[in-house]
């Protein structure tokens, strides 16, 4: 009975996250009831996101040559022609530690890659992006309700403003989109819910985060993201574990402002959906997955998504200890 009260509790509390929801891209560092996922790890991760106009050169998915918000400059205008793109990599170190066997610590901090070509001119940026922490209690631990396990994950946590923001090009400050930080502290909220039935899997990680403002007055709205996925566990043997999935990714936001004023062509609503895989191999793990845009609000921006990829290798291990009993 205690159970299934604490499935009620848990299943509306994802209905008030789907009802108000907002997010970074930070939800690749959740991936379900999977091999690793009571465990602690460190992994490097790669991140892909681009952004291109009708008549790209070569590929529109990878055109020559984070997370994007939007595509103008930094006064507003928005002149971007059918053949510009935006090219956002970032290279991760995640990490995951428990204090408690029930609250998890985790670290994730980005060195970001940017490009944009705008107006026959192209730019290249890079430095340490910004670090993010987060906090996450497991309020259902692991509980069954017939065939089914379930479990939910709640937390809280800082994006810390600690990446470069100012950094030029011939004395002239890049755009905000450009930037390797934000400048920026920033909190968010998520959910993490997981329901498992024999090799089965479903995952939902819902997240709210409120953006604070920077230096010039700059400030990336409040966002929305939800992350859902559906996976298999296939079992080689006990040392070797695949796990192949469809996952889907909403995000919403409504723009940047500098000084109070919304910039053009910087608001955001959109669904990916794409295949991924997770690969287990004794306690090393390499997760995959690619997401292509199914839906997509248009704003006063020419510029279209076109995928978003990520990939990484994770090293697991057990923690025989705790900070806290």
């Amino acid at each position: 009975m205690q159970s299934f009260r604490k499935f009620l509790i848990a299943l509306t509390l994802l209905l008030i996250w789907w009802g108000r929801s907002i997010a970074c891209d930070v939800c690749g560092s959740f991936i379900g009831i999977h091999p690793g996922d009571k465990k602690a790890y460190v992994s490097m991760f790669y991140r892909y996101v681009s952004f291109s106009g009708s008549h790209t050169t070569n590929s529109t998915f990878f055109p020559d040559g984070g997370m994007r918000i939007g595509h103008t400059d930094h006064a507003g205008s928005n002149a971007n022609s059918s053949k510009d793109f935006e090219v956002y990599r970032a290279a991760e170190w995640r990490a995951r530690y428990y204090l408690h066997s029930r609250i998890e610590l985790s670290v994730i901090a980005p060195y970001v890659f940017n490009t944009a070509y705008e107006n026959s001119k192209r730019t290249r940026n890079s430095g340490l992006g910004d670090l993010s922490t987060l906090i996450g209690w497991q309020m259902i631990n692991e509980a069954s309700t017939g065939k089914f396990n379930h479990r939910l994950l709640l937390g809280a946590g800082v994006k810390w403003g600690i990446g470069d923001e100012n950094q030029k090009v011939n004395n002239e400050r890049l755009s905000i989109l450009l930037q390797p930080g934000t400048g920026s502290n920033d909190v968010l909220f998520f959910a993490n819910y997981q329901l498992g039935r024999g090799n089965w899997s479903w995952n939902v990680l819902p997240m709210y985060k409120i953006n604070g403002k920077n230096q010039f007055e700059e400030r990336v709205s409040n966002s929305t993201t939800f992350f859902s996925s559906i996976s298999y566990q296939w079992k080689r043997n006990e040392n070797f574990k695949v796990m192949p999935s469809i996952q889907s990714y909403f995000e919403s936001m409504n723009g940047v402002e500098v000084s109070g004023e919304k910039l053009a062509g910087t608001s955001m609503e959109e669904l990916f959906l794409g295949p991924g895989v997770d690969l287990f191999y004794k306690n090393i793990g390499f997760s995959s997955s690619g997401w292509w845009s199914v839906m997509q609000n248009q704003n006063e921006s020419m510029m279209t998504s076109r995928i978003r990829y990520r990939a990484g290798i994770t090293w697991y291990f057990n923690q025989d200890s705790f900070l806290f009993n």
